[in-house]
């Protein structure tokens, strides 16, 4: 069952906040910055559009929107894995325009000189997501899609390979 809502809310927190805060514990443990001067502001926009990106794949029931992942394709059924494949890649533009790329613009806007948004980062990072989730549906094709065993282990797979990516995006 796919998360709508609230818990789509909730689901956003869960991946976007260990993002945000993580680097700069590492910055004090470390003692070596490596973040941007506006990293707070990014990571406050990043918040925002993850959220705005959740809402808007899952849906908001109590308003009568079923979200774009319900359109798309079901949670477990007879897809094909073109189509399965195409949901990767708006599951990709969601998150990494709505994260990765909403935290670049914020703080290369915020930083008093100019700063890069490195759009080539952003692009090849969510290439690398779609392209990883596309093996997974590709290789267990038709099981990847509709025995609810292996659609949990695709969702397993996308919690890991997701963060790494949007990690990457977010800061190299």
């Amino acid at each position: 069952m796919l998360p709508t809502g609230f818990p789509a809310f909730v689901l956003s927190w869960t991946l976007v906040l260990p993002l945000v805060v993580v680097p700069p514990i590492y910055e004090v443990v470390v003692e070596h910055g490596i973040l941007p001067p506006k990293h707070w502001l990014g990571a406050a926009a990043a918040i925002a559009g993850g959220i705005i990106a959740h809402l808007l794949m899952y849906g908001v029931p109590s308003i009568g929107f079923t979200g774009i992942r319900f359109w798309l394709m079901p949670p477990v059924g007879d897809v094909g894995w073109m189509r399965a494949v195409l949901t990767e890649g708006v599951y990709a533009v969601a998150y990494f325009g709505g994260i990765a790329l909403t935290y670049r613009l914020v703080v290369a806007m915020m930083s008093p000189e100019p700063t890069s948004i490195s759009l080539t980062t952003i692009i090849v990072s969510a290439l690398v997501f779609v392209f990883g989730m596309a093996t997974y549906v590709i290789i267990l094709y038709p099981e990847s899609l509709t025995d609810p065993a292996w659609v949990r282990v695709r969702g397993i797979v996308s919690g890991i390979l997701l963060p790494m990516c949007l990690s990457t995006a977010l800061y190299l």
